[in-house]
């Protein structure tokens, strides 16, 4: 007989109890994660297993709810839903991301421009503290850990319900897609665009060459072509969009297939990291690529096989977030200092979140409509010194992202973030001494002065060592 949610919130709450004096707690899941930092960090915790709680407890489709727990998954999540006429409003574009993951570590998508990051769609939290007892937290009960624990990457509490609000959803989504060459026109017409259409973004696919979708749910349209965007071999999104955008027009995507467009070619980076280009223009080779990239991310999230330290030094893989004023000065910005192509464009509104991680020091955040300007890929310019880099980076925008790399000191992000109010929260729910702090699960200013892009021989040497030490790790 399947365990009761009551059954399993118990065995997690004796799990937290059983913390060995001394020892931080951290979490044995089901899913791989999807963060690029180094997760060495888990050697000497107390784990926790939440495997169990991948459960849908309800859909509510008079009140447009759905209670999940912590580990139900994305694509979980929307079949279910979507069955129902309905889908969560943000669904940001990887099918095994967890609910759990999302609320922790934020999470915006094409819609955010409207509903917000993720965890705006929640209506209340269930948490397991530090201290083994469980409070639900919403807007309306311990709303200092409702608003805080969203960008606190696990280091609050043990999430283990939650419920997500939903909207209604048509069975397609028809997107319109235009090409600009001239930046402040792109700018222009993005911003137009977010009181127009339900879903929006861009694509700055190389220089001078600006790719804006804008996208609504529709019912079925005659006339329109319609882009299977999960299909393996099919072209990859931003491959469909390069070649869209050339003579504009519309078609439609299933709905569905909309919300993971970006999944099978991890956005772009299977095709860089696979780096043959024949092979991924070819029906044949995405197809490989698409079972393979699916492999990778069921076995081990977002990993890389090379030491992470060693990958940043060859990859950037950073949100930067600007105000929706400031777009264009952020894409002349990373095309100079960076040239990393394409990037991603996705606004999203985060003036009225109520969370101590959005509560910036630079500027008035209260009403402020932002762009994540994604940049994912291999940087150009040369020499590229990656330490510097991002630290320049992470000082030009509005809200330096912590997902990625984070080479600001604790002083430095203290000055933009409220650090006093999350430590208030820490203490006040028992998460001082029980979670791995902050510093430990982002990347802050490392030691290292090793900087600089690693030459392709010694790249290729990493493998072959990796691939060995591996094959002796399973023969031992």
């Amino acid at each position: 007989m399947t365990p009761s949610h009551e059954e399993k919130l118990a065995a997690v709450q004796q799990q937290v109890r059983a913390r060995p004096a001394g020892r931080r707690l951290t979490i044995s899941k089901r899913h791989p994660g999807h963060s690029p930092h180094d997760l060495g960090y888990k050697s000497d915790c107390h784990p926790v297993s939440v495997e169990a709680l991948g459960e849908i407890l309800g859909i509510d489709t008079a009140r447009k709810v759905a209670v999940v727990e912590g580990q139900v998954t994305l694509g979980q999540l929307c079949k279910a839903t979507f069955a129902a006429g309905m889908l969560p409003p943000v669904v940001p574009e990887f099918e095994t991301f967890t609910i759990s993951g999302l609320i922790n570590g934020l999470g915006i998508e094409s819609s955010s421009h409207r509903y917000g990051v993720f965890p705006n769609t929640i209506e209340d939290i269930e948490v397991v503290l530090g201290s083994g007892d469980v409070v639900t937290a919403s807007r309306d009960s311990h709303r200092d850990l409702f608003s805080t624990l969203p960008g606190s990457y696990g280091t609050l509490g043990v999430v283990t319900r939650a419920t997500v609000r939903l909207v209604d959803a048509l069975p397609f989504v028809r997107s319109r897609y235009r090409l600009f060459t001239e930046l402040p026109a792109y700018c222009r017409e993005f911003r137009t665009a977010l009181d127009e259409h339900s879903f929006v973004e861009g694509l700055v696919l190389a220089p001078r060459c600006y790719a804006l979708i804008t996208s609504d749910f529709s019912d079925a349209a005659n006339g329109l072509d319609r882009y299977e965007a999960m299909r393996h071999g099919n072209p990859w999104y931003y491959q469909h969009v390069r070649e869209r955008a050339q003579t504009g027009g519309e078609d439609l995507v299933p709905s569905y297939q909309y919300m993971f467009r970006h999944q099978r070619s991890l956005m772009w980076l299977t095709g860089i990291i696979a780096n043959l280009r024949g092979f991924i223009e070819k029906p044949a080779g995405r197809a490989y690529l698409d079972r393979e990239a699916e492999r990778k991310v069921r076995e081990t999230g977002f990993r890389s096989s090379l030491p992470v330290e060693l990958g940043e030094r060859c990859m950037i893989n950073q949100d930067m977030v600007v105000a929706v004023e400031r777009l264009g000065e952020g894409i002349e910005y990373v095309e100079k200092n960076l040239k990393v192509y394409p990037l991603w464009n996705c606004p999203a509104r985060i003036g009225d979140v109520d969370m101590v991680f959005a509560q910036n020091k630079r500027r008035d955040r209260r009403a402020v409509l932002a762009v994540d300007i994604g940049i994912y890929g291999e940087p150009r310019v040369k020499p590229y010194r990656n330490i510097d880099a991002m630290r320049a980076l992470q000082t030009f925008v509005d809200l330096p992202a912590m997902w990625g790399v984070c080479y600001l000191t604790r002083e430095e992000l203290a000055e933009i973030y409220d650090l006093a109010a999350y430590e208030r929260v820490k203490a006040a729910y028992h998460a001082a001494d029980a979670f791995v702090p902050i510093e430990r699960k982002i990347k802050f200013m490392p030691k290292t002065g090793k900087q600089g892009k690693i030459p392709a021989w010694r790249l290729v040497n990493l493998w072959y060592e990796w691939r060995a030490n591996r094959t002796k790790a399973k023969d031992g």
